[in-house]
C-alpha cells in the first residue's frame, strides 16, 4: 500500500505535465485587422424583374458579345438569351442587382441545355472602365 502512495506524486506530476504541455495559445485577432463596416458602407441589393438592359449600354453590349446568334441589341430584351456555343440559356427577365458605392453587378439565373443538377448563375460585374466582366 505504501508503495502505491509513493507512485502517486510521480503519476500526478506526469499527468499534469502531459495535460499542460499539449496546450497552445489561442489565436488572437488584432482589432486593427478586422474589417469594419460602418454606416457609410451600405450595400443595395434588389431583385429586379425585367431589368432595363437596353438602357445600360455596357450590360447589353456584354450580353451581345457573349453570344454568337444575337445580332442586335433588341434581342437581349427577350425573356431568355440562348448561348448555344456554351450550352446554356440565361433568363434575362429576372436579375439580382447589387450596388456598393460606384460598383454594381447583375446576377442572372441560367439553365444548362443538359441538366447537371447544379444551380448556376451568370454574374456580370462592372469594371473600372465601364465594361462588364462575365463569370459563371
Amino acid at each position: 500500500m505504501k508503495k502505491n502512495f509513493k507512485r502517486f506524486p510521480k503519476l500526478l506530476i506526469l499527468f499534469l505535465v502531459i495535460c499542460f504541455s499539449g496546450c497552445q495559445k489561442d489565436d488572437v485577432i488584432e482589432p486593427s485587422k478586422v474589417p469594419i463596416l460602418n454606416e457609410l458602407s451600405v450595400f443595395k441589393i434588389e431583385k429586379s424583374i425585367n431589368p432595363d438592359i437596353i438602357k445600360n449600354k455596357g450590360l447589353s453590349a456584354k450580353l451581345v458579345t457573349l453570344t454568337s446568334n444575337i445580332n442586335s441589341n433588341d434581342s437581349v430584351l427577350n425573356r431568355s438569351v440562348s448561348f448555344s456555343e456554351y450550352g446554356f440559356t440565361v433568363d434575362t427577365e429576372v436579375a439580382n442587382y447589387i450596388e456598393f458605392g460606384n460598383y454594381h453587378s447583375y446576377t442572372f439565373p441560367l439553365e444548362r441545355d443538359i441538366d447537371n443538377g447544379l444551380m448556376e448563375n451568370l454574374l456580370l460585374s462592372l469594371e473600372d472602365d465601364g465594361s462588364y466582366e462575365a463569370f459563371l
